[in-house]
């Protein structure tokens, strides 16, 4: 039984039991050709972790994989990457190694401090704002020279937050509290005309 060790962070994910499945394999004197390849592996809790392709063709000159992608579970929310081809399609010799860098999306638990309310929501837009940047700079690196590319000082993610309406609740504390300053406001000032006339009435003799 093999078993793969996939380091996540500061915990490992563990992948056991690979089932191979083939959808059709063809054969001829240039290359080899596979339809449909699926490795599937069951893991620790995350779900089945799948990695998949279109059509894969082996050849003496290099290889090339139509359609890949990878995922946990449902296949529809798989990610998909760029056909790889080595060697075939450029006619050079196939390189010693080759390197393809992948994400596997995982759901996390974020804790926060309940005590500001917006600190959860300000978290997520730097998280997309961060995403939003890092798309578009690819996007913009991979363009050709002479292509016309938005900079990525025009490219940007902005959320703007709107407190609710207040309650029947919060209404009716914010009344009591303009209504006593209202009230202080008004006594205090109007004081002053009995204590002028006070001095008068009440008069100590030297």
């Amino acid at each position: 039984d093999l078993a793969l060790s996939v380091p996540l962070g500061e915990e490992t994910l563990t992948l056991t039991s690979p089932t191979l499945r083939l959808g059709e394999i063809r054969v001829s004197r240039a290359a080899v050709a596979i339809s449909a390849p699926n490795l599937t592996f069951a893991s620790d809790g995350a779900g089945p972790v799948a990695v998949s392709a279109g059509r894969v063709t082996l050849s003496e000159s290099g290889i090339s994989v139509a359609a890949p992608a990878y995922g946990l579970g449902d296949p529809a929310e798989w990610s998909r990457l760029p056909d790889v081809d080595v060697g075939s399609a450029s006619g050079a010799p196939p390189p010693d190694s080759l390197r393809i860098e992948a994400c596997v999306a995982a759901e996390m638990t974020v804790l926060f401090n309940a005590s500001s309310p917006h600190a959860n929501a300000a978290m997520l837009g730097e998280v997309s704002a961060a995403a939003w940047r890092l798309i578009h700079n690819e996007t913009a690196s991979a363009a050709s020279a002479g292509a016309p590319s938005s900079s990525s000082a025009d490219t940007y993610y902005r959320v703007h937050n709107h407190p609710l309406p207040l309650t029947a609740a919060q209404s009716a504390q914010v009344q009591v509290v303009l209504a006593f300053l209202a009230g202080i406001f008004v006594l205090i000032p109007l004081s002053y005309a009995p204590a002028a006339v006070a001095p008068l009435i009440v008069k100590e003799r030297n």
